[in-house]
């Protein structure tokens, strides 16, 4: 029992370190939307996809190393074309959370019924909040103690939470609609894609995780 059970965590352990297709795939895809929507197509103030990319990387990628790696390069490639300021390291690290997030949705929907997508929507939504929120928390506390903006108190941080909560505003309304946009999205192309060779038996991202539970028998 003992050899099987240090059998299976290595096993886990290689599947995590292993770098797949599907993976490099879809790396290369959220950054190319991150910098688009950062830069070319642009929405508006604090309105951001990387959000949402970045909760998608951590719940979707079977190695949930290279997840990490989607926001901070979108906010690097993006910040090249567009700029930042000397907080930009706060900025970057903020969206850390949503793969932390994605994770740990991942895990979580894993113990229950995959065949529900709504639990999907719902757990994106207020990983989206939560990440939203602590990248706001964050962010502010690098204004006050790197920039001149406010005094380095008490005071100064409340003051700076004050001023940026129409920032927040935007980019909370913006998160409650794109994250859980964002997700689905993904299935559906799964769906769509696990049908056909794009990545011949190597597209398996929760193959049947969204199928009614019939169909998932009759398909093995």
């Amino acid at each position: 029992m003992g050899m099987t059970n240090k059998y299976k965590d290595s096993n886990k352990i290689k599947n995590n370190v292993k770098i797949n297709e599907k993976d490099i795939f879809y790396t290369a895809v959220f950054i190319l939307i991150g910098i688009l929507t950062r830069t070319t197509f642009h929405i508006g103030a604090n309105i951001e996809f990387v959000t949402g990319l970045s909760i998608s990387a951590g719940f979707f990628f079977k190695n949930k190393r290279i997840s990490f790696l989607v926001p901070f390069l979108i906010m690097f490639f993006s910040d090249l074309i567009i700029g930042n300021t000397n907080i930009f390291w706060f900025t970057w690290s903020g969206f850390l959370a949503g793969p932390v997030i994605g994770i740990m949705i991942d895990r979580y929907i894993a113990k229950k019924d995959r065949t529900r997508l709504s639990r999907t929507v719902t757990l994106s939504t207020a990983g989206g909040v939560i990440s939203t929120l602590i990248f706001y928390i964050w962010t502010n506390l690098g204004v006050v103690l790197l920039t001149n903006m406010y005094s380095k108190d008490v005071e100064g941080l409340i003051q700076s939470y004050i001023n940026a909560l129409p920032f927040l505003r935007n980019q909370f309304l913006g998160n409650l609609f794109i994250v859980p946009l964002t997700l689905v999205s993904i299935i559906v192309f799964n769906r769509l894609s696990s049908s056909s060779s794009l990545f011949g038996n190597k597209l398996t991202i929760y193959k049947n995780s969204f199928l009614p539970e019939s169909k998932t028998r009759r398909a093995s």
